[in-house]
């Protein structure tokens, strides 16, 4: 088993034309740890089927993902594709920790407000189980609209309750994913590291923001980058291993996967964070879970009801009683989502 790996998820042409920029950064300071990118073509040995209907399930991809490269590497770290690495990312790399998380904007309480502000972009295990569980999380819960979250509102459940550990990156003034987002100050180049204010950024994620390229950073940061060449060499290699792990699992870890959703509950989940949702889509809610892995779950216990929408390409569930009973799904529904 090889030590370490780095994985993004790059499905679509803007995806993998970030996650070239992300693997060309990260390359240039750790060169010796493999980058694998997980393309269209990949899509299927995960799910069953050959093409994605919502990005709900490419964001929920990113646990299984991380419990397949958990077989090859001791320890697995995900990047979101919208990133760029700036410095060697020691204290995140080179920790004994079992799991490491990173934090959010320090405002953003998407999850519930007592859950640690945990931004799902980046992530680092070396325990199997962690991702079989996040991924349990994410496709256990039914969400009450399609949105591209569930995977971090899963994330913070799980860190709520158990004992993961949190970069220290407030008090230390350094960000490897997203916390100095909306801090005040300028972005800089100053002594060959980028900073934000005064918050040096190891990794920058733009984290949905609407531009997600360097043009949102001023001229020194744009040269700085350029100059992050990376190793031509080494990205062939890397595309060469992720070709043979992808290849030699492909019919082992769909089976896998397969029966793991066959043995997952479906359940509703009624945080109040959520409640405001419920208000807009009563009674119908959504699965993070591509059809092609859907299909093999359990029919639903309790007031929930499995059902396909017209067009057959997902499922979703409903509760009857908040639907009054109605079978109906309209057309302005369906498009809001």
């Amino acid at each position: 088993m090889r030590p370490i790996c780095a994985f993004t998820i790059a499905i679509g042409a803007q995806a993998q034309t970030q996650a070239n920029l992300l693997r060309r950064t990260f390359d240039t300071f750790h060169s010796d740890i493999p980058f694998i990118i997980l393309r269209d073509e990949d899509f299927v040995i995960f799910t069953g089927q050959e093409k994605f209907q919502r990005v709900c399930e490419i964001i929920g991809l990113r646990a299984l993902a991380g419990f397949f490269l958990s077989f090859y590497f001791e320890k697995v770290l995900h990047m979101d594709s919208d990133m760029v690495v700036f410095n060697r990312l020691e204290a995140l790399l080179e920790t004994e920790k079992d799991v490491i998380l990173t934090h959010d904007i320090p405002g953003c309480t998407m999850g519930p407000i007592d859950c640690p502000k945990i931004n799902s972009g980046v992530v680092l295990a070396k325990d199997p189980d962690f991702w079989l569980q996040w991924a349990a999380s994410i496709y256990s819960i039914a969400f009450p609209m399609l949105n591209t979250i569930g995977d971090q509102f899963a994330l913070r459940l799980m860190a709520k309750n158990g004992s993961y550990s949190l970069l220290d990156e407030i008090e230390q003034r350094v960000s490897y994913n997203n916390v100095a987002l909306s801090a005040p100050g300028d972005y800089l180049v100053r002594d060959q590291k980028v900073w934000h204010g005064d918050y040096e950024l190891k990794a920058y994620h733009w984290a949905g923001q609407p531009t997600r390229d360097l043009s949102v950073f001023p001229d020194d940061i744009i040269n700085y980058v350029g100059n992050l060449r990376g190793d031509k060499t080494k990205v062939k290699r890397d595309n060469d291993l992720s070709k043979a792990l992808f290849d030699s699992a492909r019919d082992y870890f769909f089976h896998k996967f397969k029966d793991f959703m066959a043995n997952l509950p479906i359940m509703a989940h009624g945080d109040k964070w959520l409640e405001y949702y419920y208000k807009l889509t009563p009674g119908i809610m959504w699965s993070f879970a591509p059809k092609g892995l859907e299909a093999f779950r359990k029919e639903p216990d309790g007031n929930l009801e499995r059902r396909v929408e017209p067009e057959g390409n997902y499922h979703y569930y409903v509760d009857p009683v908040l639907l009054n009973n109605s079978e109906r799904l309209s057309n302005s529904n369906q498009n809001a989502f």
